[in-house]
């Protein structure tokens, strides 16, 4: 029985799915503000980690700040994305250079899309000491736990993805994470835990690396048939997307900055939809489920990942 209801719900599934683009009638959208580079529609996204630092004495004595970019490196490579490289170190103002020249030139050059900073802000550690117990059972035998210590280190900090040339903060993720250890006899386990703990806090932001850093699906045509709507995309199976795959719809929009009154930019979520079964080598036709506001021409579409439950309940 449990067998069949799987089939049923994966036939339904498929069929909710399945459109033809021709029953639907194409509707003149207008277009985003911020349409994408030539760059940007046919190159891999480039990350360039620039700054990464210890705030905290611990964290620099053990130099926690190096581990932190391996960490973050391997993140990006667990993505769509590609971790690039200098060999001398840039500033932010550099890096948005660079990236112009690359949007006006349209060239190839090894310019950045994103640039990560980041950095530990605080860490802690503890020990405690617990005595030794003896007791007796219902049957009268007498047990006997030795004297033991138990550790605890702590480790938090953040990391800032910035969108250049535009420059500005597309994201921002928070991690804090503790490890724990014990042991018959007293040890430091200080900087075997601290770096423990940060190792397992950057884990945990695996899945939200990977769908931020997705491939992202610009939007170049809009259908409708009643009150259905299904948009044309520019990702496709070429970038590892299927039929029945939930993607995330995205604008940017602008707005005033009150601490600075000049111009700010955001990227934000305005709905939902299925990946159907007309799916191309570069192009698919997206099912919208739900918007907060119309699609425009030049928004874009990114897969959603499930989180893991560790990830949700560190959140």
């Amino acid at each position: 029985m449990r067998y069949l209801l799987l089939v049923i719900f994966l036939f339904f599934s498929a069929c909710s799915t399945k459109i033809n683009p021709a029953e639907y009638h194409k509707i003149s959208a207008p277009r985003s503000k911020y349409l994408p580079s030539p760059n940007e529609l046919t190159s891999k996204t480039k990350v360039l980690i620039l700054n990464v630092i210890s705030k905290d004495d611990y964290a620099r004595r053990y130099r926690l700040h190096n581990d932190l970019k391996g960490l973050i490196e391997s993140l990006i490579s667990n993505t769509s994305a590609i971790t690039i490289h200098r060999n001398k170190k840039t500033t932010l103002k550099e890096e948005i250079i660079y990236a112009q020249e690359s949007e006006l030139t349209n060239s190839n050059i090894n310019s950045a899309n994103y640039i990560i900073n980041a950095e530990i802000t605080s860490t802690s550690y503890s020990h405690e000491y617990h005595k030794a117990i003896r007791w007796r059972d219902k049957k009268g035998k007498i047990h006997y736990q030795p004297p033991y210590y138990t550790y605890r280190g702590c480790v938090g900090g953040v990391i800032e993805i910035i969108k250049i040339p535009e420059n500005y903060i597309a994201k921002t993720f928070y991690f804090s994470g503790c490890a724990y250890a014990s042991s018959r006899y007293y040890r430091n386990y200080r900087e075997i835990l601290l770096k423990k703990a940060l190792t397992d806090a950057i884990e945990r932001l695996k899945t939200k690396f990977k769908e931020f850093f997705a491939k992202k699906g610009y939007v170049i045509e809009i259908r409708k048939k009643d009150d259905e709507t299904i948009i044309k995309t520019t990702i496709g199976s070429n970038d590892g997307i299927k039929q029945g795959d939930i993607v995330n719809i995205y604008t940017i929009k602008e707005y005033i900055n009150p601490l600075t009154n000049k111009p700010s930019k955001e990227i934000v979520l305005i709905g939902s939809g299925e990946v159907s079964n007309v799916i191309n080598q570069n192009t698919s036709w997206i099912i919208v489920d739900k918007t907060k506001e119309p699609i425009k021409i030049g928004d874009f579409v990114k897969p959603k990942f499930d989180v893991g439950f560790f990830e949700r309940i560190f959140e």
